[in-house]
């Protein structure tokens, strides 16, 4: 029969050499792909940083767009299409046509 302090002792001593030992071996033989990994995360911190700005830039030209809308509700109806119609053309402003005749 195993006395439980001696399974105890036991234990310990397995976890023991296992910490210690075993990370060394594993540290030693994946060094190449803890730099594959720390520069996959340089990376992706870039990108995020992207993203980042791009959502910044989006959030202040939404902000833009709002203000906009929110003036053109507050003025008078005839003054807001006014503004955005862009002026029509009149047959007197316009130039000349280029077409020639055969006569």
């Amino acid at each position: 029969m195993i006395h439980p302090r001696r399974l105890t002792s036991s234990a310990f001593v397995i976890a023991l050499v296992t910490t210690l030992l075993l990370p060394g071996r594993v540290s030693a033989a994946d060094t190449g792909e803890v730099e594959s990994l720390r520069s996959e995360m340089r990376q992706l911190q870039g990108q995020i940083q992207a993203l980042r700005s791009a959502v910044a830039e989006a959030t202040e030209l939404e902000a833009r767009r709002s203000a906009n809308l929110a003036k053109q509700m507050r003025e008078p109806q005839g003054v807001a299409v006014a503004q955005s119609a862009p002026p029509a053309a009149s047959a007197e402003t316009l130039p000349p046509s280029r077409e020639t005749t055969d006569a």
